[in-house]
């Protein structure tokens, strides 16, 4: 099932739009939510926080690739 996330067709996703598009792309079984948290954390290193503000294709392809790297780490 896919589920279109960019209900306004703008191109970016805000933060709720994020977390559905994540939960679209890893299944919550495979990233639990303290591993979601870590993603989080990882981003606001490098000053980017999820929380304030939009999310680009490109962005959220990151912010995918580094939740399924970190899914996978046992």
């Amino acid at each position: 099932m896919s589920l279109q996330v960019d209900s306004d067709g703008d191109g970016y996703l805000s933060c709720f739009q994020v977390l559905l598009a994540l939960k679209e792309v890893i299944p919550p079984e495979l990233l639990t939510e303290e591993e979601e948290i870590y993603v989080y954390r990882i981003l606001e290193l490098v000053d980017f926080r999820v929380t304030e503000g939009l999310t680009d294709l490109r962005l959220f392809a990151v912010v995918a690739s580094l939740a399924q790297k970190i899914a996978t780490l046992e």
